[in-house]
């Protein structure tokens, strides 16, 4: 994609009743303070859409419509400070009460409840040249440093203009799908539409877990079947139990004396030392571990243990929750199960909840590994876990297949590699022989297809 500086005017989405509040209170602001700089309308509703657009690019890290602003998204903006506390003075935004410097992480706002429940859409507003200027070459530094380690996979989204998606019955899916107390999650799928029709594929590679993100990464799986490249189906082969898997290989490694888990740790060298443990008197537990994993029904089976300790079940709808009274539920043990493991992995090395409890006693060996792993500081392992992944998609798989075959479109969501149906048997034998070679163990690949239809089409062929 070729990001041209647009300095006349800004897209936000926000719902009719914010902006015209919003026009109302920025008045009613400007008049009464003397002497000082004011505020403007598209900076301001810039502010103002941010509560969406984080939440659409993490969809599964935001709950309760709490999300991060940090500084890093709104200092190059300038006046940040004056323009947060309009929003929360003047009741669009809320601050999360929770928050502390000392806690060491941004400070959380949501869209007050008036607005959450206010479905949004599209506004395009003229705006400042030099405001214009500043957001644009925010977005294409990031862009730039993306291109340096991972050139071979931003120049397939550097063809944005070869996506497209059906917006018609898209649009039309999310007016059924995402009404009441899911206006939110409309919203951002409405964001994400909106952005995909406009060709707008942004990415970035920076932060502790070094992924690369991207529109893709953003998009909820409900939303694949209605996206094409090159008017051709997108299929993704995700590592099964992605996460597990690299706590496995981490194992293997140490159980069969390989460079102290080699490469694998060399992400955070303060890891290897922790592990002080005697490999061959938890070699039997350790092993089972790992082949449950690379059976690929690790998941299920730590779902069915959860549903017959109780700690999981099922409403009258038959949807999965992990505790009594939750709104978040599960269509199947497996998600459910999936979940609660990234409880467990990323969760201080003191916490005793029952889950952990469970999952101790399933695998007593890997709960010691994961203590010692933790043991430190917790916020280190789900970096050295992510830091694992990115090494591997990114910067070692995608990159020899792309050596090797220049003509097949890659795209990455995190764990996953995509690429259209002409090349999907290519690129599932050159996985597997990367997995082989970085991990040494394999683990399973699955298989989504992003559109329904040719899904159907398959299913039918192999019945």
């Amino acid at each position: 994609m070729i990001v041209n500086i647009n300095d006349k005017e800004i897209h936000v989405w926000l719902s009719k009743g914010m902006m015209t509040d919003l026009k109302e209170k920025l008045e009613v602001y400007n008049k009464t303070i003397l002497c000082r700089k004011k505020l403007s309308l598209p900076v301001a509703s810039y502010f103002a859409n941010l509560p969406t657009y984080i939440h659409s690019k993490r969809k599964d890290e935001y709950h309760n419509g709490w999300v991060p602003i940090c500084s890093d998204l709104i200092k190059p903006i300038g006046q940040n400070e004056k323009y947060m506390d309009f929003l929360v003075d003047f009741k669009f935004f809320e601050e999360n009460p929770s928050y502390s410097p000392d806690l060491h992480y941004c400070k959380q706002y949501r869209l007050t409840e008036k607005y959450r429940k206010q479905v949004a859409q599209r506004f395009t507003i003229p705006a400042n040249k030099d405001f214009c200027k500043k957001r644009a070459e925010f977005y294409l530094k990031r862009m730039e440093n993306a291109k340096e380690s991972t050139g071979h996979l931003t120049n397939w989204l550097d063809k944005s203009d070869l996506f497209e998606i059906d917006v018609q019955s898209a649009e039309n899916y999310i007016k059924k799908a995402y009404t009441g107390s899911k206006i939110e999650e409309r919203n951002c799928r409405q964001m994400i539409i909106d952005k995909i029709n406009d060709n707008n594929m942004i990415y970035s590679r920076e932060g502790k877990d070094n992924r690369l993100h991207s529109l893709l990464t953003s998009i909820s799986r409900d939303l694949r079947p209605f996206i094409k490249y090159n008017d051709k189906p997108l299929i993704s082969l995700d590592i099964t139990s992605s996460q597990p898997f690299i706590l496995a290989s981490i194992i293997y490694r140490l159980i069969n004396h390989q460079a102290n888990a080699s490469h694998l740790l060399e992400k955070s060298p303060s890891f290897s030392s922790s592990i002080m443990f005697n490999p061959n008197d938890n070699a039997r537990g350790l092993e089972g571990f790992i082949n449950k994993v690379l059976s690929g029904e690790f998941y299920s089976s730590f779902g069915d243990v959860l549903y017959k300790s109780g700690l999981l079940y099922s409403n009258v709808d038959d949807i999965y929750l992990l505790e009594k009274g939750s709104t978040k539920g599960f269509e199947s043990r497996r998600d459910a199960a999936k979940k609660a493991i990234m409880r467990i992995l990323y969760s201080s090395s003191g916490n005793n909840e029952k889950i952990v409890q469970v999952f101790n006693e399933t695998y007593p060996e890997v709960g010691e590994i994961l203590k010692k792993l933790k043991s430190k500081d917790k916020s280190k392992f789900p970096i050295l876990m992510q830091n694992i992944e990115a090494a591997f998609v990114l910067d070692y798989c995608t990159k020899e297949i792309a050596l090797k075959h220049p003509e097949i479109p890659l795209f990455t969501t995190h764990d996953s590699i995509l690429t259209t149906e002409d090349y999907v048997e290519i690129l599932e034998e050159e996985f597997y022989v990367c997995l082989k070679n970085f991990f040494v163990i394999c683990p399973r690949l699955k298989k989504e297809f992003w559109s329904g239809e040719f899904k159907n089409n398959e299913l039918k062929k192999t019945a």
